[in-house]
């Protein structure tokens, strides 16, 4: 039975009008709606159901190899068998592509284009790194040792702040006293 999308209780159907009510709030819903929510909600554990397989799958490869796998291992055991089930199933996940893409072309070329100039600025930074080896090593060691001393320099604030210092405060006589 389908439920209320802002109250979560159960709609009546209503035939003349083409329409689901919710008793309790009173919202109308059209049909198109209704099937809309479901099928999200179905996507979405039909996408967990998928997930869940594929990480038992994997689970069962770990505990059947004698060796623990690495983290990076983990991976590529996974992207095999996403490899695979997109080979076994070819013509959705071609349609899904196609789908999206007609969705996000704009982003998803912008994003390229993006790419390609954070790309030139890197090569352009290479390249400068590249014929000035000596300063970048020398600006590389300036910036370890300005953060090295930035935390060390947190470090007895903190130290200060929280009276864990061997330096704790001292009477300070007026310069009257002293003259």
């Amino acid at each position: 039975m389908s439920r209320c999308l802002k109250c979560n209780y159960e709609l009546t159907f209503i035939e003349r009008r083409h329409k689901y009510k919710c008793a309790k709030c009173s919202s109308l819903f059209t049909e198109e709606e209704i099937k809309l929510e479901e099928f999200k909600e179905y996507n979405k554990a039909q996408r967990k159901k998928e997930k869940e397989k594929v990480e038992k799958e994997i689970q069962i490869l770990i505990k059947n190899s004698n060796k623990k796998l690495t983290e990076e291992e983990r991976k590529e055991k996974k992207l095999e068998i996403q490899r695979k089930y997109r080979e076994e199933h070819r013509e959705e996940h071609n349609r899904y592509r196609r789908e999206y893409w007609a969705k996000n072309s704009e982003k998803i070329l912008a994003k390229r284009r993006e790419n390609l100039d954070k790309d030139k600025q890197n090569e352009q930074a290479r390249i400068r790194r590249k014929n000035n080896i000596e300063l970048a090593r020398l600006n590389d060691r300036i910036g370890y040792l300005r953060k090295r001393q930035k935390t060390l320099a947190e470090s007895r604030f903190d130290e200060f702040l929280n009276g864990k210092s061997s330096f704790g405060p001292k009477e300070i006589l007026p310069t009257l006293v002293l003259a």
